[in-house]
């Protein structure tokens, strides 16, 4: 979150996140950052929903109080059931490149080519017809592309995978099913506090991924917890001086020299 209007006497916070969904009512009390406007929280939630029963999201950040009840710094609400059926596929964004492992791992558990040949099949468009030399048709135009992966242990794969990436994340361009698909991004979203209509309380960074129930389950999500401090000794070790200014003279043979310390 950034910029989170204060809560406390001190000027600062104590934010933490609560999520509601339905009957899910989750409150992350224990996970409170102290005294932080600018908190990052890394945290990832998993719930099950059921649309249209639970299709409203609200994501709200709280002022944590070690007496009295915790203060609503502000929330926001997703109707989750629209983004669902848009069909500009807001359920996963469509990321950059296709990777199957490493930290950018492809998140959904469709892969390119499957969402490729759906989205074919759901507009009515001719393909998509993979060729030799890493082509791929698809109605009237034609995507290149790489046609290999590395795996893991850095062997080369041939794959139809980031062809189907790029018509993706050119789908508009294809004439009358074509439209912008959501591309993969954290999306900012404004904080509001009911007591205090129309004025921001901060903004949340965050994105929502969605995948049904009845298709095979994605893989576990992605660590972005922040980074553990860790403690260090630092040793500087001054061996050698060359070309320093002598500034003194010895009294008695008016040698030149000169008293040199190190400061850090």
């Amino acid at each position: 979150a950034t910029d989170l209007h204060p809560a406390d006497i001190n000027g600062k916070a104590d934010p933490y996140i609560a999520i509601k969904l339905g009957k899910t009512d989750i409150k992350d009390k224990e996970n409170y950052i102290s005294k932080q406007l600018n908190p990052v929280f890394g945290k990832s939630f998993d719930i099950e929903a059921t649309f249209p029963m639970e299709s409203m999201l609200t994501v709200a950040v709280y002022d944590w109080d070690l007496v009295g009840t915790d203060d609503l710094i502000g929330e926001t609400k997703i109707d989750l059931e629209n983004r669902f059926y848009s069909k500009h596929r807001a359920t996963c964004g469509v990321s950059q490149t296709y990777s199957i492992h490493g930290y950018n791992t492809w998140r959904d558990p469709m892969k390119p080519s499957q969402i490729l040949s759906k989205l074919c099949k759901e507009g009515k468009v001719d393909g998509p017809h993979f060729g030799p030399g890493g082509r791929v048709k698809v109605a009237n135009r034609v995507f290149t592309g790489p046609t290999e992966i590395e795996d893991e242990n850095g062997q080369k794969k041939p794959t139809d995978e980031h062809l189907a990436l790029a018509v993706l994340r050119h789908w508009e361009d294809i004439p009358r099913a074509g439209c912008r698909l959501v591309p993969e991004h954290v999306e900012t979203r404004p904080l509001l506090n009911p007591d205090k209509p129309g004025i921001e309380q901060g903004r949340l960074e965050m994105w929502v991924d969605m995948f049904p129930m009845d298709m095979p389950a994605p893989g576990p999500a992605i660590d972005i917890s922040p980074r553990k401090p860790k403690k260090y000794e630092l040793r500087v070790i001054v061996w050698n001086t060359d070309e320093v200014i002598l500034e003194d003279d010895d009294y008695f043979t008016g040698e030149k020299s000169s008293d040199i310390f190190v400061r850090g």
